[in-house]
């Protein structure tokens, strides 16, 4: 059973990471790493038969969608990430490193959290038969991104301020 005392440091730990990041004057993936890192080692210890299914989880829903997500909104001004401790290496030219970093710990953050907190034991498969249909939709989803990207480019530019 996982105490109040996990819940509790997990609430109060978006105080003490935005301090944090204000007092080392924290860059993006320092900043990722405080709010989303930290929290998710921390209940990975309070469940560990859980890690592998999730970060299995975070990749394959995270980083395909982190990538068409990230560049359609670099390529249309929504938001941008000028320095990259990557850099100069981008995906396509613009996605950075961080985001799919970022976007890989929330979702594993989120998916420990429920772990942890709501459900009893680890007991999920890390595959099962109807997964094939979610992966299957996730490989099309991706190609057809690539091919629009590769073909017909300006279907991605996205004009949100107009």
């Amino acid at each position: 059973m996982v105490s109040k005392k996990h819940l509790l440091f997990i609430l109060l730990w978006p105080i003490i990471a935005t301090v944090l990041s204000f007092l080392l004057k924290a860059n993006t993936l320092a900043s990722t790493l405080l709010f989303f890192g930290i929290p998710a080692v921390y209940l990975s210890f309070l469940k560990k038969d859980c890690i592998k299914m999730v970060s299995i989880f975070a990749v394959i829903f995270g980083i395909p969608f982190a990538i068409i997500l990230d560049y359609v909104m670099e390529i249309t001004g929504g938001w941008y990430i000028p320095k990259s401790v990557f850099d100069p290496f981008r995906l396509f030219g613009y996605v950075s490193i961080e985001q799919l970093i970022w976007l890989f710990l929330f979702i594993y953050f989120v998916g420990i959290f429920y772990e942890v907190f709501f459900d009893r034991k680890c007991t999920h498969k890390l595959y099962a038969p109807k997964l094939k249909y979610a992966i299957f939709g996730l490989v099309v989803f991706f190609g057809a991104f690539i091919i629009v990207h590769l073909t017909k480019h300006e279907l991605l530019e996205i004009n949100f301020f107009t």
